[in-house]
């Protein structure tokens, strides 16, 4: 029964593994921050305009991972979906699509994208982060989008970020509660082994 046990275990690691290995094959997420403490005291959209030039290939932009202060009402046009607490799905099928998720500024916003790019002429689709104040403006202090992912078929993703606002990554920046918690795993791993 021992051995058995063992062996059980191993399968579901080895479960687990793969189901985490294929969410990673889908496509590369670009971990997002926006650090709003400039802006304190005030409240807006965090605003997802993907806009598709008129013969661009069939694209999807997912934002997942979303932290911060969203406390809505929040909006969608076009062919998006979703909310801030289960995140949002915007494509090009109609051309364009923008989802606004109204949150308290004086923090820090973020997410995670990632993206679908059919195989299809050499136009693209853009995925644009604005601020905006309620009358859907930009808001004060910011010049425009802070963020941008310019998509096209057969090329990586290029990405501009305001740098008084936006820091675009491959790996999500750790905070102190992960560092502490990894490094209690790894004492009370270390502890395990030792007493073997």
């Amino acid at each position: 029964m021992h051995p058995f046990k063992h062996l059980l275990l191993r399968g579901a690691l080895a479960c687990l593994l793969a189901l985490g290995a294929g969410s990673a094959i889908a496509g590369p997420l670009h971990y997002v921050r926006i650090d709003t403490t400039a802006l304190a005291g005030r409240s807006g959209y965090l605003d997802f305009l993907f806009l598709g030039l008129g013969d661009a290939a069939a694209a999807q932009a997912r934002v997942s991972l979303l932290e911060g202060a969203f406390t809505g009402p929040d909006f969608t046009l076009g062919s998006a979906s979703g909310d801030a607490s289960g995140g949002l799905v915007l494509d090009n099928s109609g051309a364009w699509s923008e989802a606004g998720l109204w949150a308290d500024f004086g923090g820090v916003l973020r997410f995670a994208v990632d993206f679908d790019l059919a195989p299809g002429p050499d136009t693209g689709t853009t995925l644009s982060v604005a601020l905006l104040d309620a009358s859907l403006n930009y808001l004060e202090g910011t010049s425009g989008d802070i963020l941008r992912f310019a998509l096209q078929p057969g090329r990586p993703v290029d990405v501009f970020a305001d740098p008084a606002f936006a820091r675009v990554g491959d790996q999500p920046l750790p905070e102190a509660p992960t560092l502490w918690l990894l490094g209690a795993g790894v004492l009370l791993m270390a502890r395990r082994v030792r007493r073997r």
